[in-house]
This record gives structure tokens, C-alpha cells and sequence, in this order.
């Protein structure tokens, strides 16, 4: 299976926001086929992000192909997600954020009830935005690695994109696609969410609370602008007889 076409850079994902490890970014736009384009009233409005849901694309981890990228370019696909995360840790986007990626689905006897806060209607695809992490359900737990690539990038991606689309990244508002459907088990029992959140939390804190400023002591000043005490008694001297009137 081959690579997706990709161009540099993500369109949500800008620049400025630095990725750890020298991580990359690529932009593999899914075929026009597999989402729903901005301006559509097929979920009763636009794209508003409120929550982030984790996939597994069910493919070897580290074998140097990006599976479902190239999968969902595929015009047959009938599926997508916003965002993608190889195991090196490169960020890949499928789908613009105006767009409407079809990764959260869950129909009819497979939705999970009762629904998630952030989307009490049942439309997961309008209120969240999903990634794809590389590798599979039933080994995530052992190849996403706390502190590795992958999982750098991971927290780096919920804590940038939560705080621009202003929701909490909590245990609530990041959730696993089996939590919406019961036909799905990604990303996997071993996924250590209670880890990733707080790697989450500690970097939400870097990016938004400002250091105090580092007020450096004044230098002493030099020595000739020092205080001189002046003592009279040192500098007298008898010049002559006292002379009493």
C-alpha cells in the first residue's frame, strides 16, 4: 500500500505552533468524497469543536506507511479524520476544520447511550474533531509510548487545538471512538488516559499562563559613586597655638 499524496504543513496547525522531537506536519486532503464540506445543513450548521475523539487505524505501527491516509484519499473510503499521528510522531491533516470528517460516526443500536455532554443530539461529527492514532486497538497500550514521539505529538495536538476551540480537555471532552460506538474498540483498554490528560493539563498550563516577569537586582554602583563619610576629626589639624580670648 503506498503513501498518501501530502503537501508540507496543516492548515489548522499553524506554523507557530511548534511540534516536539523535530517533529513533521503534512496536509493528505481526504477525497471530497469522504466528509462533508463546509456550507452543508446536513448537521443543522457549521463545524463547532467541543470535544476530541481518539482512533486507531488498525495498522502496524512503524512500518513507514501512512495506511489511512492513503486510505481515506481513496474516492470508496466512506470515512475520514481530521488529524493523524504516525508513529514517529509526524502530525498529518486530513480534513479541514470547517469541514465535517466523518470519524465519529455511530448509528442506530451501535450508539452508545447515554450520549456525551458536547453532543446531546448525536451529531459527533459537527462537534468533534478526531485523530488517528498509528497502530492498533489491542497494542496501543504497548506502542504509544508515554514520552515518545507519537505521544508527544498527541498531547501537543489536544493541548493546542483545545485551547483554540475552547473546551475542556478533560476525561469528558477526550474520549475514545468505543465511547460513541459500540462497534468500535479503538483506541484500546490499554491506552493510559489518565496519563495523557495530565501530560495534557501540564502543557495547556505552559501555553496559556504567563510567567511573571524576572526582575533582575540592581548592580552595585561603582565605586567612585559610592557614599564618602566624612569624619572632621580626621582631617584636623593644629596649625598654631590656641588662642583664648
Amino acid at each position: 500500500m503506498p503513501n498518501p499524496t501530502k503537501v508540507p504543513g496543516c492548515p489548522d496547525f499553524p506554523d507557530a505552533w511548534t511540534l516536539p522531537n523535530g517533529a513533521q506536519r503534512w496536509f493528505a486532503e481526504a477525497h471530497a468524497s469522504n466528509y462533508t464540506h463546509e456550507g452543508s445543513m446536513w448537521y443543522g450548521g457549521p463545524k463547532e469543536i467541543r470535544a476530541f475523539v481518539l482512533h486507531t487505524p488498525e495498522e502496524p505501527p512503524d512500518d513507514g506507511i501512512n495506511s489511512a491516509g492513503w486510505w481515506f484519499q481513496q474516492p470508496q473510503a466512506n470515512a475520514s479524520t481530521s488529524w493523524g499521528i504516525t508513529t514517529d510522531g509526524d502530525l498529518w491533516q486530513y480534513v479541514r476544520l470547517t469541514d465535517f470528517a466523518w470519524g465519529q460516526g455511530a448509528h442506530g443500536a451501535n450508539v452508545q447511550l447515554p450520549r456525551p455532554v458536547w453532543a446531546p443530539d448525536g451529531k459527533y461529527n459537527r462537534y468533534a474533531e478526531g485523530v488517528e492514532i498509528e497502530g492498533r486497538a489491542a497494542t496501543l497500550g504497548r506502542t504509544l509510548v508515554v514520552g515518545g514521539p507519537q505521544w508527544d505529538t498527541l498531547v501537543e495536538l489536544i493541548a493546542r487545538r483545545s485551547i483554540a476551540g475552547q473546551y475542556i480537555a478533560d476525561r469528558a471532552h477526550v474520549v475514545g471512538h468505543s465511547e460513541l460506538a459500540k462497534n468500535r474498540r479503538d483506541p484500546g483498554a490499554g491506552l493510559d488516559f489518565a496519563a495523557l490528560l495530565q501530560d495534557v493539563t501540564e502543557r495547556r498550563f505552559e501555553l496559556t499562563v504567563t510567567p511573571p516577569p524576572i526582575v533582575e537586582p540592581e548592580p552595585d554602583p561603582p565605586p567612585e559613586t559610592q557614599l564618602q563619610h566624612h569624619h572632621p576629626w580626621k582631617s584636623f589639624r593644629r596649625t598654631g597655638p590656641a588662642v583664648w580670648d
